[in-house]
């Protein structure tokens, strides 16, 4: 019964996939519509890799899995009818989550990256977004005081050397902590740990925000002078997620070949 399952595997997911394509639909569009919210994308990505080199199966659970499968449907409709995009995203990993359980594989720890699929919500950042975007301004504007010694910020504007430059609620770091405990947990995923460890390392991974999100402000602030707005806004939305990815993938590669080593060992 296992091994025809997992034969038809592919098609499962093909099927959950054409099954909840408007809540997809609705990630992508924010996705392409964001180009800040990359880390859907690099969820997607690091759940595919992860799923294809695990060769861990776990016991199905059919019961379990038709009832997740039921509650992502019902987010879905929910999400469609009622014009709440969070819960057709919400969907997503519920349903990436049911179909693992249906098939045994990926396992549970490495189908929960499927939760990063999901943008953080705009309901959880309105109530932070203006001490957020004023703190991050405030910031910008001391290091910029360093050179140019009229910078300032109004409320989450900063103006130097005739430049102005708007800071946003994510520059304060929120977002920079999601990617960085993705980061964290796919790691753990590598090694082969369990929900626990997974989600410590995402934890201390994510609390790296605390000293990198000021170097990054801090650069941001020095691009605002030399060059312009457009530099500080590069250094914040694209730069930052590509050096972390290009940076935090190898730390997490080196720790699964550590662990193969280890497990290798008489």
């Amino acid at each position: 019964m296992q091994s025809r399952a997992l034969a038809g595997s592919p098609w499962i997911w093909l099927a959950a996939g054409i099954a909840f394509s408007p809540a997809l639909a609705e990630i992508a569009g924010q996705t392409v519509s964001n180009p800040r919210t990359t880390t859907p994308i690099i969820a997607g990505s690091l759940l595919v890799l992860a799923s294809a080199r695990c060769r861990v199966r776990e016991t199905p659970g059919r019961t379990v899995a038709l009832g997740l499968l039921a509650a992502a449907a019902v987010l879905e409709i929910l999400g469609i009818l009622g014009g709440s995009s969070t819960f057709a995203r919400v969907s997503v990993p519920v349903a990436v989550v049911g179909v693992s359980r249906m098939l045994g594989h990926p396992p549970l720890a490495t189908a929960l990256l499927s939760l990063w699929l999901v943008p953080i919500p705009v309901s959880l950042l309105e109530p932070l977004r203006e001490p957020f975007e004023n703190g991050a301004a405030a910031f910008v504007a001391a290091v910029g005081s360093l050179v140019s010694p009229d910078a300032v910020a109004v409320g989450p504007l900063v103006r130097a050397s005739g430049r102005s430059f708007e800071l946003r609620a994510p520059d304060a770091g929120l977002h920079l902590a999601h990617l960085l405990a993705l980061v964290g947990w796919y790691g753990a995923v590598l090694r082969g740990e369990g929900l626990g460890a997974a989600a410590r390392m995402a934890g201390k991974t994510a609390l790296l925000t605390l000293p990198l999100q000021p170097i990054f402000l801090a650069v941001a602030a020095l691009a605002l002078l030399a060059v312009g707005p457009s530099a500080a806004r590069g250094v914040l939305d694209p730069g930052l997620p590509a050096l972390v990815i290009v940076t935090a993938l190898p730390w997490a590669e080196r720790g699964r070949r550590r662990s193969v080593k280890g497990l290798a060992r008489p």
